[in-house]
C-alpha cells in the first residue's frame, strides 16, 4: 500500500529507536499531508469499513490478526491521528468524512476496539521478547 504509514523504527533487538526532532517533523509534515486529502481518507475508511462489518461477525474482537487486518487498523490509526488536536477542530472533519465512508458510529467503536486489542498483543509481544 503506496500510503501505508511508519508507526516507528526498531532496532535489531526490538527496541524503539528514538526519533529526530527531524523524524518527528517529517511524520507531522505526512499527517497533515494526509488529512488534506479527503479523497484518499475516505478511501481508506471505507476499507476499513468492511473490515469493521466483518470484525461485528462471529469471532469478533477475539479473532486472530491476519497481515491485512493490520494493515487497515494501521490506516485508521494514522487517520484518527492526522484528525487529532488538543483542541478538538478536526473532530468535526473526521465526523464528516467517517459518514462519507459510510461508517456508523458503530463501526468506528469496533475500529477502535480492535486497534486497542493489537496493541495491546504488540504490547505483549514485545514483553514476551524482552523477558
Amino acid at each position: 500500500m503506496a500510503d501505508q504509514f511508519e508507526l516507528g523504527r526498531f532496532s535489531e533487538s526490538g527496541k524503539p529507536e528514538e526519533q529526530t526532532p527531524f523524524d518527528k517533523q517529517e511524520q507531522q509534515d505526512k499527517l497533515v499531508e494526509l488529512r488534506n486529502d479527503e479523497t484518499r481518507v475516505v478511501r481508506r475508511l471505507a476499507a476499513c469499513r468492511r473490515f469493521a462489518v466483518s470484525v461485528g461477525g462471529s469471532a469478533g474482537n477475539y479473532a486472530t490478526f491476519g497481515q491485512n487486518e493490520e494493515v487497515l487498523l494501521r490506516s485508521f490509526a494514522e487517520i484518527v491521528t492526522a484528525h487529532s488536536s488538543a483542541d478538538g477542530r478536526y473532530d468535526q472533519l473526521l465526523a464528516q468524512r467517517y459518514h462519507k465512508a459510510g461508517l456508523t458510529n458503530a463501526d468506528v467503536q469496533v475500529l477502535h476496539e480492535r486497534l486497542q486489542h493489537l496493541e495491546i498483543e504488540e504490547d505483549d509481544d514485545y514483553d514476551e521478547g524482552n523477558n
